[in-house]
């Protein structure tokens, strides 16, 4: 549920509303919205049970007018940063700024919000996550360093969400509004799993809205980055978020496997057997070797973030793993046929560096390049020695 599309802002009811205040505001704001919205609306907010899921889905715990405001701005904001002296008056503007300030990129005047009041006074984690969805959903105009920063921004504020503290926070609006409050933990850990997967949806219809090309760089950096911070664990929006990556890119994935990779073995098997042949140029060789390095380091672009999720997960990513197989088969086919020590290395340590999130295939090609670097070892002494 986006906050633009919450009972609480269709009727510009507050959480602390009580039942009759609410039914007189519907019929208020009927006059000049939808009767049919209107009554749904009414009949969530005044029903004990249907409420707890737009009272989530809100701003909870925010001050009323702090709320209001927040809400007012969020729909006057414009969709392209070029607009902004346009659409919002000078006063509303300075509003703006006072609480929800624009981060200043590295390079540039970007749209991402800090979403933070000024001073402690700041949004509890779930309205803060609340706005920060609704804040990209609206947003039309994107650039991958923005939406980077909104994925990160949004999964450490997700998690920073607790059952009880959200459980507090109702109750003490419901006690203000005369509503019943709210016993069961368990309703408010369901509503919250909601929020999990609106948030996920939201992430994944920004990166729908940026060139295809430019969202593994994404995640793979959103990994890499929640890696490096002082978190143990990945998000557990991240990891929701390239599950479903996961699954959007299995058919290419797949094709890619089963297709490209498997037809440029053959030739590279069929190329090196041929350089028996004398009038048979080497360089054919070396290109198909080169050609495959260059689509094993596209491979690691799209399935780095997937295959540090299944590692984290101690599972592993079924196409990766078959495709590293296949690969250091063929390095080890090269090598005991064909002698070709220097196109089996070349090939293990491109296998090493793209398949290192997958421990069994790592710890494998690992052992590999050891013995080939052994045997490589045996026969400069052996040289030598002849010397």
């Amino acid at each position: 549920m986006d906050l633009l599309q919450n009972p609480f802002h269709i009727l510009r009811a507050t959480t602390t509303d009580d039942r009759h205040r609410i039914m007189d505001l519907a019929q208020e704001v009927s006059l000049l919205s939808t009767t049919q919205e209107c009554q749904v609306a009414c009949d969530i907010l005044i029903h004990p049970k249907k409420r707890i899921a737009a009272e989530i889905a809100w701003m909870p715990g925010v001050i009323t007018d702090k709320a209001r405001r927040i809400v007012n701005l969020l729909e006057a904001l414009p969709q392209n940063q070029s607009d902004i002296g346009k659409s919002i008056s000078s006063t509303l503007l300075a509003t703006a700024l006072s609480y929800i300030p624009y981060i200043i990129s590295n390079t540039a005047f970007d749209e991402v919000f800090e979403l933070l009041l000024p001073g402690n006074d700041k949004l509890n984690p779930l309205a803060q996550a609340n706005l920060m969805a609704a804040r990209i959903f609206h947003l039309k105009y994107r650039k991958s360093e923005v939406v980077l920063q909104w994925i990160l921004r949004l999964s450490d504020t997700f998690d920073q969400i607790h059952a009880d503290d959200v459980l507090q926070i109702l109750n003490n609006e419901r006690r203000q509004s005369g509503f019943p409050e709210i016993h069961d933990i368990d309703t408010v850990e369901t509503e919250i799993r909601n929020r999990r997967t609106y948030y996920k949806n939201v992430i994944a219809f920004t990166l729908k809205n940026l060139p295809p090309q430019q969202i593994p760089n994404i995640l793979k950096r959103a990994v890499e980055t929640a890696q490096c911070s002082d978190q143990k664990n990945t998000s557990l929006l991240i990891e929701d978020v390239i599950e479903d990556y996961e699954i959007a890119a299995q058919a290419a994935l797949k094709n890619t496997v089963e297709n490209y990779f498997e037809t440029l073995d053959k030739e590279i098997r069929a190329s090196v057997e041929q350089q028996t042949e004398k009038d048979h140029d080497p360089l054919e060789s070396k290109i198909k070797i080169a050609k495959l390095i260059a689509a094993l380091e596209q491979w690691h672009i799209y399935t780095y973030p997937i295959n540090v999720i299944k590692k984290k997960q101690g599972k592993t990513h079924e196409l990766s793993q078959d495709l590293a197989h296949r690969i250091r088969h063929l390095a080890i086919h090269l090598f005991s046929e064909y002698d070709k020590l220097d196109i089996s290395k070349q090939i293990l340590n491109a296998g090493q560096q793209v398949f290192s999130e997958i421990p069994n295939i790592a710890d494998k090609i690992t052992a590999d390049l050891h013995t080939l670097n052994k045997i490589q070892e045996q026969a400069k002494t052996k040289q030598m020695m002849l010397f």
